[in-house]
C-alpha cells in the first residue's frame, strides 16, 4: 500500500483533465489508516490487551479528527475535486467492539444515553462529512459512498 506524493497527484489529475475524468480523492478511514499512522502509536486503536491496531485510527481521540482534517486539508492543495471519499468501511471488520470498551464510552458520551458502541463510528464519519462539505469547491462533499 503506498501514498501518492503531490507531483505525482498533480500528473494523475491532469491526465484525468485530459480525458475529462475527475480524479475523487480518498484516504480510507477510520480503517485501513496504516500509511498514515504506522508512525503515530498516539492515534492507534488500543484493544483491552493493550494491542495496537495500526491499520485503525482511534476515533474516541479527539487529535484522530484533527488528524483526519489535516489529511483532507493537505490534499485538497492538489485535488480540485469537489468531492472527498474516506472509505469508512471494516473499521471493525472480523473484531468485537467489546476488546474496546472505550469506543462504548465515547459512543455515550457523545451521543447522549444507551448507545451502541458502533454510534461512535457514525458520529465520526458525519464530522468528516461536515467538515469536506465545508470545503466544497477544494474537496467538498460527498464523503462516502
Amino acid at each position: 500500500m503506498g501514498v501518492l506524493h503531490q507531483e505525482e497527484i498533480r500528473r494523475l489529475v491532469a491526465l484525468g483533465e485530459k480525458y475529462h475524468v475527475t480524479i475523487v480523492p480518498e484516504i480510507n478511514s477510520p480503517g485501513h489508516m496504516d500509511p498514515w499512522i504506522q508512525d503515530r502509536p498516539d492515534l492507534q486503536l488500543v484493544d483491552t490487551d493493550g494491542k495496537a491496531q495500526p491499520s485503525r485510527l482511534d476515533i474516541t481521540e479527539p487529535e484522530a479528527l484533527a488528524y483526519y482534517k489535516s489529511l483532507i486539508d493537505e490534499y485538497a492543495e492538489v485535488f480540485p475535486a469537489r468531492w472527498w471519499h474516506m472509505g469508512a468501511d471494516e473499521y471493525m471488520l472480523g473484531s468485537d467492539f467489546a476488546k474496546y470498551p472505550h469506543v462504548l464510552e465515547y459512543a455515550r458520551a457523545r451521543v447522549q444515553g444507551r448507545t451502541p458502541p458502533q454510534d461512535a463510528f457514525i458520529d465520526f464519519v458525519n464530522q468528516v462529512e461536515a467538515y469536506a462539505a465545508s470545503r466544497a469547491g477544494s474537496c467538498g462533499s460527498g464523503t462516502t459512498d
